[in-house]
């Protein structure tokens, strides 16, 4: 149940993103690698990588406190 509850907070969190951030790591669950983002979107893959971890890491504060 403990899982289950923060895998709810995470994905609440993501809700509470920067548009971009939030688009970045939705992007990411979908795809499931960089180099997919990159051929989506265009936008280099170390760009993709920075922010969904970036984002990862302010999921994980909120979430994990």
């Amino acid at each position: 149940a403990a899982k289950e509850e923060t895998e709810d907070k995470a994905i609440e969190e993501i809700y509470n993103l920067y548009w971009y951030d939030r688009d970045m790591v939705k992007l990411y669950l979908q795809v499931g690698n960089y180099r997919a983002i990159e051929k989506a979107t265009k936008i280099p893959y170390s760009s993709a990588y920075k922010t969904v971890q970036k984002s990862i890491k302010k999921i994980k504060q909120k979430v994990l406190r």
